[in-house]
């Protein structure tokens, strides 16, 4: 058992060091130690009797945890040179951005659309669909019963990333820039599931928060009366969706402090079992090698690819739900070191925390200097990732592997596009 007061200064101290390395409270190394001291802390208070995380899963924890700084610490010590102050965003036409976003939420809209007619033939009507079968959706969905054109519905989510930067780019809050969340909480309605909503969340934030801005974001009142209703939906529908699909159960080994805490907030025992199961899963998995979780090589880390190749023939289908583990609760997220340890073994624990942590800080540092859409796409989409590695290794869902490309090629084309109207202006000068 760790200490909680070690717990709490490693959270503190890694966003204090994180700070002092490259220069601002937010980044992915004090994203990365908030969350998982926050998980951890959890585990720690003892409101579910979880099995004890073994010591090989608490060593690998910390040097995971170790060689993420170690990454960013060799990125910072090769490039001394660098101002620490975001670039300026360069001047370009809005629509570059506006035009990818309004097409990228229609076409995921496409997909909704087939999904409700599909669901309407199978369920008789929306309202059915919403009041009496929300289990049966989510559980036929779970098994891919229920589903949108192939890859179309995942178009939604590069669009919240492109939407975060839009925002920055025109300083206030458009309709456009609401598009893709306004699909992710319909998506989330209609699949009964929430991850669109908890992914689309933070690639819009933090495509907004690290793209540079040298004026002032304006907001209007009706801005602020449609943000906070939309804010107000996602919230709402997310308890209510947990809620219908009946969540919010009594839980294995609960104890009676979070039966007591679930009368005045109903919520609160899945949300609390979402953020502390992740590493008694883990420990579960490292003790139990004798199940068959996983494949081959990296079938985890490039799970959409051998997905696709499946589908042309070849022999790489990679199951996208692992099995589950008694921690008493049963749990198959076994934060991303599960993964990345079923992937690459223990080597991987050292190397694939500082790989990553290196690429981020790369292009945090760049952009810093030079700012590029293409970077910043990438960015935000590694930064979920270490959001979320707490819990899972989010490169394997086929909407982040969508997400991450197409939105890396419209931030490339839109960087071919700014330098072009430079060079043209140049020209026209010289």
């Amino acid at each position: 058992m760790i200490p909680l007061l070690t717990l709490l200064a490693s959270g503190v101290g890694g966003v204090l060091l994180s700070r002092w390395m490259l220069g601002g409270w937010v980044n992915h190394l004090s994203i990365y130690s908030v969350t998982w001291s926050i998980s951890l802390f959890a585990y720690q208070l003892g409101l579910i009797a979880y099995n004890p995380i073994c010591t090989e899963a608490w060593l690998y924890i910390a040097v995971a945890w170790m060689s993420v700084f170690l990454g960013a610490a060799l990125v910072v010590l090769a490039k001394r040179e660098h101002d620490g102050g975001p670039a300026i965003m360069p001047e370009f036409n809005p629509n570059y951005l506006r035009i990818p976003i309004i097409v990228l939420s229609l076409l995921g809209t496409v997909s909704l659309i087939q999904q409700i007619r599909q669901m309407q033939a199978e369920f008789g009507g929306v309202l059915s669909v919403l009041l009496l079968s929300p289990n049966e959706i989510y559980a036929r969905r779970f098994e891919g019963e229920l589903g949108g054109v192939p890859y179309l519905f995942f178009l939604g989510v590069p669009a919240t990333c492109l939407a975060g930067a839009y925002t920055a780019r025109v300083k206030k809050i458009t309709v456009t820039a609401l598009l893709p969340l306004l699909w992710a909480f319909a998506g989330a309605v209609i699949s009964m599931q929430r991850a669109g909503v908890l992914i689309a969340a933070p690639l819009f934030a933090y495509a907004y928060i690290f793209s540079p801005r040298s004026q002032r974001f304006t907001v209007s009142k009706r801005g602020v009366m449609v943000l906070v209703l939309v804010v107000l939906l996602l919230f709402g529908f997310f308890i209510l969706i947990g809620s219908h699909r009946g969540s919010y159960q009594y839980h294995a080994g609960q104890a009676r402090a979070l039966s007591t805490i679930s009368d005045y907030a109903s919520g609160f025992p899945s949300l609390y079992l979402y953020v502390s199961m992740a590493a008694p899963t883990f420990s579960q998995y490292l003790m139990h090698p004798e199940v068959d979780t996983y494949s081959f090589f990296a079938s985890n880390t490039f799970a959409p690819v051998w997905r696709l190749l499946a589908k042309l023939g070849f022999r790489t289908y990679v199951p996208y739900y692992t099995p589950f583990y008694h921690t008493p609760e049963e749990g198959n997220q076994g934060t991303y070191l599960a993964y990345i340890h079923a992937d690459f073994g223990p080597a991987g624990v050292v190397l694939v925390p500082c790989i990553l942590s290196a690429v981020l800080t790369f292009f945090s540092l760049q952009n810093s200097q030079t700012f590029r859409m293409s970077r910043l796409m990438m960015y935000v989409n590694l930064l979920v990732v270490v959001t979320f590695s707490f819990s899972g290794w989010d490169v394997g869902p086929t909407y982040w592997f969508t997400s991450f490309v197409l939105s890396a090629l419209l931030g490339w084309w839109i960087d071919m596009m700014v330098d072009r109207q430079h060079h043209n202006a140049v020209s026209a000068t010289a």
